[in-house]
């Protein structure tokens, strides 16, 4: 978790979201209170293909 003031935020957008991919949560702060969080949003996990496992079979 990461916090930064409101002016910083604002003065600098790019880094905040440079900040935001490589942290878990930034939190916006004012008058030392939180007023934002900002979360990443993790990418959704890609659907399994039906048939696309291999088969494998048991020998004895």
């Amino acid at each position: 978790m990461r916090q930064i003031d409101i002016s910083q935020a604002t003065a600098q957008p790019e880094s905040l979201f440079q900040a935001a991919l490589e942290e878990d949560e930034i939190i916006i702060m004012q008058n030392n209170q939180p007023i934002f969080k900002i979360v990443r949003i993790n990418q959704p996990k890609k659907r399994r293909q039906s048939g696309s496992a291999k088969c494998s079979e048991l020998q004895t």
